[in-house]
């Protein structure tokens, strides 16, 4: 989502993100649990989330439901790197908590782990809401979610 509908980043905070990003792609940004993860996997996440929400122009809303691991990291550079406005989710409020924040705070789009897309009352609550539901980004093969309301 650019300021002007061209595709470029227009925003400072934008043309900050992806100047650092591009230093050098393939150093390593951080280590999670043994797996190193370098600059490239945090430019492909805002290519993955701008080439995932092509369809829904008007998703500048985009839920995170935060949790300290590489994928939510990914999920908030991508929606600041795409100009787009990250709206928090707690995992901490348990499962009827979260689903109700999503009901009430209606993001366009939300990314959530897995597991979290396990759980039926967060899938009912997004629906309920209207959001686009993504899985982890960038994707992996077999972690989006697929569907007439999911992608």
């Amino acid at each position: 989502m650019s300021d002007d509908g061209s595709g470029e980043s227009n925003s400072l905070m934008q043309r900050r993100l992806r100047s650092v990003l591009a230093l050098d792609a393939a150093a390593t940004a951080l280590t999670f649990r043994g797996a190193a993860f370098p600059w490239s996997f945090y430019s492909d996440a805002i290519a993955t989330l701008e080439s995932s929400l092509a369809g829904h122009p008007r998703a500048g809303r985009i839920g995170i439901v935060l949790r300290n691991r590489p994928g939510p990291l990914a999920a908030l550079i991508a929606t600041v790197g795409t100009g787009r406005e990250v709206v928090t989710l707690s995992p901490h409020l348990g499962e009827a908590g979260l689903a109700e924040d999503i009901v009430d705070l209606a993001p366009d789009a939300i990314v959530a782990e897995a597991e979290d897309w396990d759980r039926v009352a967060i899938l009912a609550a997004a629906e309920r809401a209207g959001a686009v539901a993504l899985s982890r980004l960038p994707f992996r093969p077999g972690s989006s979610r697929l569907g007439s309301r999911y992608r």
